[in-house]
């Protein structure tokens, strides 16, 4: 299943794509369970289930941080989570597995309970989410996203 993040990603959004909001300013800001709280259920319900899913979104550089940083946190805390294994994390080629499990052991209860709740529903032992990175020159260009949804 493919996930536009909004809202850059709508660019590359097909019929039939979810819809997801990872915020690069979130990850700036270390707001990690913001991130894991704000994810859609069915995305969730998807990579319990051990479908591949992929978040599709683009900047002028061609891969933004909620892709090279956001998607990184999401599969460690997830996959620790519901597995009990530690994944090896990384993010920019850096082994940052010790920061994520330092930010992993401060999780609130708020997000365990989220997390909880789809761990009942693993069927695999491996969470695939993949990051879909493009250059933009359309960031911003509200009236092209709408023209382009409503194509």
């Amino acid at each position: 299943m493919r996930y536009a993040n909004l809202t850059n990603g709508l660019e590359w959004w097909r019929p039939g794509d979810g819809f997801v909001r990872i915020q690069s300013t979130a990850c700036e800001q270390k707001r990690w369970d913001f991130i894991l709280q704000e994810l859609p259920d069915d995305l969730y319900m998807r990579l319990a289930m051990g479908e591949s899913c992929t978040i599709v979104d683009g900047n002028e550089k061609g891969m933004p941080r909620a892709l090279w940083q956001g998607v990184p946190w999401v599969v460690y805390a997830v996959t620790r989570y519901w597995t009990g294994n530690e994944p090896q994390a990384f993010v920019r080629g850096h082994n940052v597995t010790r920061y994520f499990s330092e930010v992993y052991g401060r999780m609130e209860e708020r997000t365990c309970a989220k997390l909880r709740y789809f761990k009942r529903f693993v069927s695999t032992p491996e969470i695939r989410l993949v990051p879909e990175g493009h250059k933009t020159s359309r960031d911003g260009q509200y009236s092209y996203f709408v023209a382009k949804m409503s194509a």
